[in-house]
């Protein structure tokens, strides 16, 4: 079959692109009509007619989808060729265009960089065109500061190809988790409603595919939003989110009584007892009942269990400890008593203290009462 479109069964065979749309498409999302090429498809200029006619009247996009491409690790944005705004009897010259740009310069130079294979001629999409108001791409997350309740977005009038590709800057927005307006242009082409609606379709994404989505949209004359394509934020991979709780990992004690690989269910009796135990050990230290009811999310979190192995959660340790009277005094000692190879930073550390019992003498009278 030269020709494959979203309900084929088999995303596999429709590149990182065309995977990505057939599965969004199934759950509903508004996505223009479209079908894909093999990479070694061969037609009659009939059967390419009829299939461009499937689509509808009207303008056509030829764009890449490599199985290497709008993956995690590597976007390949920019990368191929792509053709906007294409007549149905330039179709088949635009997808040798598209195939044969596997071989450019650019693929090659951001192939060997990153220590990658060259890849081969890609699978091509033919998708019908949207006429639209304005255009652009959006964040579910901002790939610069790595804030995950921040969507970005990014529009310009028509086609967003010039944005994309960096020739144009567009208007910028940022919405917040809660649909707030963070960030606005001075003018802008998008009213309020327009940038909360497409920033929520790229959370919408986000929560379909499992990670923050990079997406591309466009706002048809009608007033009608459509998703154009949705890949992961490849930059976000090493970002932390700057308004994340702090974790940091240590098994260097526990290991000892925890050794090779725990089971979910041997790991779940593991942090009920450790929570059970320091919380009745903060009672039995005089610890007020308030300060541990505030203290009421750390108990569970004093442990992680990543990839098999049970690790202590260091900051919850340190909040944990902080709450015991003396622990500015004592706090070499507890450290060396969790067996932590090296000790937290001060200066997170005397947060925690600054969260938990103030100055060193208001810690040195609660010692002195137990």
């Amino acid at each position: 079959m030269s020709f494959l479109h979203p309900d084929c069964g088999d995303h596999s065979r429709l590149g990182g692109k065309g995977a990505a749309l057939a599965r969004l498409g199934e759950l509903g999302f508004e996505i223009p009509a479209w079908f894909a090429v093999l990479p070694d498809a061969v037609w009659s200029d009939g059967e390419l007619s009829a299939a461009v006619g499937s689509l509808g009247a009207g303008l056509f996009a030829v764009r890449s989808s490599g199985t290497m491409e709008d993956g995690a690790g590597h976007s390949f944005a920019g990368q191929f060729e792509s053709h906007l705004e294409v007549s149905a009897e330039d179709v088949a010259g635009k997808i040798a265009e598209v195939r044969a740009s596997a071989s450019s310069p650019s693929i090659l130079t951001y192939c060997r960089e990153r220590g990658l294979p060259v890849p081969s001629a890609p699978t091509v999409l033919v998708q019908r065109m949207i006429v639209p108001r304005c255009a652009g791409v959006a964040f579910s997350a901002d790939p610069v500061s790595g804030n995950r309740n921040a969507a970005v977005v990014s529009a310009v009038a028509g086609t967003g190809e010039k944005l994309v590709s960096g020739e144009v800057d567009g208007e910028d927005w940022r919405v917040g988790r809660f649909n707030e307006i963070v960030e606005r242009p001075a003018t802008s082409l998008l009213s309020e409603a327009d940038a909360i609606l497409v920033a929520g379709l790229a959370r919408e994404c986000e929560s379909a595919s499992g990670r923050p989505q990079d997406i591309e949209w466009a706002i048809d004359q009608g007033g009608k939003l459509w998703l154009l394509q949705s890949r992961p934020i490849t930059t976000l991979g090493l970002t932390p989110d700057p308004h994340d709780t702090l974790r940091v990992w240590d098994n260097s004690n526990i290991a000892e009584s925890y050794g090779g690989v725990t089971t979910p269910l041997t790991f779940s009796f593991a942090r009920r007892i450790y929570e059970s135990a320091y919380r009745e050990f903060c009672k039995l230290m005089s610890v007020p009942h308030d300060r541990i009811e505030h203290s009421d999310d750390v108990f569970p979190q004093m442990l992680g269990l990543i990839r098999g192995r049970v690790y202590y959660n260091l900051v919850s340790w340190y909040r944990v400890l902080a709450l015991l009277p003396g622990f500015q005094l004592n706090r070499g000692f507890m450290e060396q008593m969790m067996g932590v190879r090296e000790p937290m930073p001060d200066e997170i550390v005397q947060k925690i203290v600054a969260e938990n019992t103030g100055s060193r003498s208001a810690d040195r009278r609660a010692l002195v009462k137990t």
